[in-house]
């Protein structure tokens, strides 16, 4: 329930971005979301796009489980990014939301999203962005005060992310970076929260 807030409004903003790139597939058509946690992405894809066919994978066999009971329309597995079990080729689209910097290597993850993709398939990936300050002072904060994760800190800048997905193989790479309004963590002192 902490994080409801901000999933919905990354979500909305994410999924005006990802209309777009989508629309273009065909009934039928397989889309896969990486770092899905309980299937936000992929219930939303299905909502836009019903003729689709949806993978998921996240690493969290909880919240896995949570998804598979809130939407078994869709193919949920359990698996990092860096190694997904799927066959070379098997999706038109890819997608994630708000979980590359979970990521232990991005750089691998984006391999094995582009390995999984047919030739010609798009990626939409959305992450905090280490490019505006609110991120990079919540980032600090974060280093610095005991009980977070590593994850919370491995904010990553757009030029970083497009280095990355370059290398993985990916051409014609398109970028934006947006805000989302940081009081959806209940903050009404923090400014917009930068997303990429």
């Amino acid at each position: 329930e902490r994080w409801a807030a901000y999933v919905q409004a990354t979500l909305n903003a994410f999924m005006s971005c990802a209309s777009e790139p989508l629309r273009d597939l065909t009934a039928g058509d397989c889309v896969l979301d990486v770092g899905t946690g309980t299937g936000a992405v992929p219930r939303a894809i299905l909502r836009s796009f019903p003729g689709l066919k949806l993978s998921a994978a996240d690493l969290s066999e909880s919240m896995i489980e949570t998804g598979r009971h809130e939407c078994p329309a869709v193919d949920f597995v359990v698996a990092p990014a860096e190694s997904l079990p799927f066959a070379s080729g098997s999706f038109a689209a890819a997608t994630t939301l708000s979980s590359l910097h979970f990521w232990t290597d991005p750089e691998k993850g984006l391999r094995e999203m582009h390995r999984c993709l047919k030739p010609g398939g798009r990626v939409v990936l959305s992450d905090w962005c280490h490019d505006f300050v609110v991120c990079k002072m919540c980032a600090w904060y974060l280093w610095l005060t005991p009980g977070h994760s590593k994850a919370d800190w491995s904010i990553l800048t757009s030029r970083d992310v497009n280095g990355m997905l370059t290398k993985a193989g990916f051409v014609d790479v398109a970028f934006t970076t947006y805000k989302v309004d940081a009081r959806v963590f209940g903050r009404w002192w923090l400014p917009r929260w930068g997303m990429m």
